[in-house]
Order: C-alpha cells, then structure tokens, then sequence
C-alpha cells in the first residue's frame, strides 16, 4: 500500500478492521504484513467501485472496501477505531524508498526490499 500511495503522488487511509483476515485477534503488524493473507489491494474510481465488485462476484473472488485514497502523503492505518500507525513519506525522498512510521511510541525509517 505504501508503494500504491506514492506512485500516485497521494496518501491512503486504511481500516484494518474491514480487511478479511486468516484468524481471529490478528495485530495490525500481522494484517498488514502476513503473506499467508493472501490478498490483493487494487483502487477503483470514486463511483465505479460496484463495476470491480460485480467483477468480482462473477469470478468468485471476495472483495470489499477497506479504505480511501487521500490527498495527503501519507499511509495512515487503523485499527479497533484507533489509530495503529501513520507512515508519512520523507520529503527528501520522491522514489517512495523512504517512509517514517509515527506510531504510539516508536518512530524510524521503513525501507521497502531492494527491486
């Protein structure tokens, strides 16, 4: 999701208590890092959300809203109606290879993988 943002010059709000999850009391780490998820994310136009999930439906694949695009560069996560976490881009940094994590207690630098 932090590449989605960037690449579209915005930010993206999510709510992680709408996104289909594996087991039951997982943590916002294990949401939005667990590969075994096995989920896609993709952004539909305001207005034509219901042409993707008629898609969707019609090829079996479960699909719901969990969040919106935002003008703001920034990824902000939340969770049981609290704020989980907020990445905001590094200004010095429009490649989207940086991004800082604010959170309750902690703040440092996430790095995506090397392409």
């Amino acid at each position: 999701s932090t590449e989605m943002a960037e690449k579209g010059g915005n930010g993206m709000e999510l709510d992680l208590d709408l996104v289909p999850q594996r087991a039951v009391k997982m943590s916002p780490d294990e949401i939005t890092l667990s590969e075994s998820q096995e989920r896609m994310l993709l952004v539909a136009k305001v207005g034509r959300e219901e042409e993707v999930f008629e898609i969707c439906r019609k090829w079996e694949v479960p699909a719901c809203t969990i969040g919106s695009v935002i003008p703001e560069t920034v990824l902000r996560l939340k969770h049981r109606g609290a704020l989980a976490a907020e990445l905001k881009e590094k200004p010095e940094s429009r490649e989207g290879q940086d991004w800082v994590e604010s959170g309750q207690s902690h703040q440092h630098t996430l790095q995506p993988p090397p392409p």
